[in-house]
């Protein structure tokens, strides 16, 4: 427990700690600990003293490691889960600059998708109602893994989750014809419990592209909630290859209905053998996974989200080991230019184009580097393509995926060379900037 601590949650901190300490006795240590025993009310005096300022201090090196376990405690006749406990710590998480999630996945596989590269997860999932809402979520806060979830029956008990990114809606209530009024109770609910706290809702990229459902509905269920995202898989779930570019597009078309909010995209990972598709629809490759990342990315998303699904039979993941190893690589480049994606989206000041079936977006560094993301859509190479540029710094650029590689930016721009379904991040360190073409 730690002085630090608003004063409640210092109480809930020390009485979960002496329930979990009766919960593991025996029936003779239960009596020497019941509340008139004198080293129960010893040992609770101490704890107070040391809690409430006393002159008592414990150093980093000895404090209560709460965040090993996966048990739920009852205090008060309430639920605190390990993440609620976590909250004891001085030092609060930092939510990640750029989320990377995967779809509703059991507690027993958090591990793999950490190992994976990805910091959140989304969905919670109760294996059949084997695993409680509380269980799942101190799995997550033990892995150090951040939760966009539904909320608790009372949200206020969510109030002191310091992995929870975001509260989450139905999801896809376009397809299941959900009226819009009752995510809008639910969205004044959630804010009432906890106005900072994020809503999270999705929503199929295919309706919205394909004019599924009224423009005006999708206004009304955008309206309820804080972040939106939407699902299209252009390879399994369309048997269509060739529409890769489309999950950006989805993505532009969801900000627009939304006005401006953060937009996320979820990506396909499997052959998902839905029963719509042609029994040989396959599932992406390695290479069509990297391009629907970047995809998404270049359109500005503030997270990208995997399903990895698979149907007939089910499996909660049915990811191939090749596009898991492509997943990771990419995984951790989003994490190394993640404080890039954060900030603000093609500058004004500046300019790049590109022509068919390059697409490019870029960022600028508080020190006036320049990334610049460009990306192949298409499966065919690229020779001697041409990215125009206007008010970017000159001089080497680094591909930062590339090993080694680098290439020279004038003031008109660069040429360079793409591989199918290639990307190239370049970095441009900061230097006197080319004059913007008027």
């Amino acid at each position: 427990a730690e002085r630090s601590l608003p004063f409640e949650n210092r109480f809930d901190a020390v009485r979960a700690l002496f329930s979990s300490v009766r919960n593991s006795q025996t029936e003779f240590e239960r009596d020497l600990m019941a509340p008139s025993s004198f080293f129960w009310r010893s040992g609770y005096c101490l704890l107070w003293l040391m809690i409430l300022g006393g002159p008592l201090s414990c150093n980093a090196g000895s404090r209560a490691n709460f965040n090993s376990q996966t048990t739920t405690q009852h205090v008060s006749g309430k639920a605190v889960d390990q993440a609620v406990l976590v909250a004891s710590r001085s030092v609060k998480p930092q939510p990640p600059a750029f989320v990377i999630g995967v779809w509703c996945q059991p507690v027993g596989s958090f591990a793999k998708w950490k190992a994976r590269g990805l910091n959140t997860l989304v969905g919670y999932e109760s294996q059949s109602n084997s695993v409680s809402i509380d269980q799942w979520s101190a799995a997550a806060a033990s892995n150090e893994m951040w939760m966009i979830r539904q909320p608790r029956s009372n949200p206020k008990q969510d109030r002191d989750q310091p992995y929870l990114l975001a509260w989450q809606q139905q999801d896809e209530p376009d397809v299941h014809n959900t009226p819009a009024s009752s995510l809008k109770d639910l969205y004044g609910r959630l804010h009432s419990a906890q106005a900072e706290r994020a809503v999270f809702l999705n929503v199929s990229g295919g309706n919205v592209l394909f004019n599924r459902t009224p423009r005006a509905i999708y206004q009304e269920y955008l309206a309820a909630a804080d972040w939106i995202a939407n699902d299209l898989y252009p390879v399994t779930g369309w048997d269509q290859p060739t529409w890769l570019s489309k999950v950006g597009q989805a993505v532009d078309e969801c900000r627009s209905l939304s006005r401006g909010k953060p937009q996320f995209a979820f990506i396909e990972t499997s052959q998902q053998r839905l029963s719509w598709t042609p029994k040989k629809t396959p599932g992406v490759t390695p290479a069509q996974l990297r391009v629907e990342i970047w995809d998404a990315v270049i359109h500005g998303v503030s997270g990208i989200i995997y399903f990895p699904d698979q149907f007939n039979p089910f499996n909660y993941d049915g990811t191939p080991t090749a596009v898991a190893a492509e997943m990771g690589t990419d995984d951790a480049l989003l994490a190394q230019v993640a404080p890039m994606l954060a900030t603000t989206d093609n500058a004004p000041n500046m300019t790049a184009t590109v022509n068919a079936p390059l697409e490019v977006a870029w960022r600028t560094s508080a020190n006036g580097a320049a990334y610049l993301f460009v990306l192949n859509l298409s499966p065919v190479h690229q020779s001697g393509a041409s990215v125009r540029l206007a008010g970017f710094p000159v001089g080497t650029a680094h591909v930062i995926n590339h090993a080694n590689a680098t290439v020279n930016v004038t003031g008109n721009g660069l040429t360079d060379n793409f591989a199918g379904y290639d990307l190239h991040i370049y970095v441009i360190p900061p230097a006197s900037a080319a004059p913007a073409r008027r």
